[in-house]
């Protein structure tokens, strides 16, 4: 699928499963692609929270 962003005013190529973003995605810069994978985050939970 081909895409814009309004942020960077750039095209860009991603594919999606089911309507969802795989987290795949290129960007042309300077005469190439770039290839970017984006990992999902987690929530970090702290281990000793309120221990101090």
């Amino acid at each position: 699928m081909i895409r814009y962003s309004l942020k960077s005013k750039e095209q860009y190529v991603m594919t999606e499963t089911d309507g969802k973003a795989t987290g795949w995605s290129a960007w042309y810069n300077d005469s190439k692609w770039i290839e970017e994978t984006c990992k999902k985050s987690r929530k970090k939970v702290a281990d000793d929270a309120g221990d101090e």
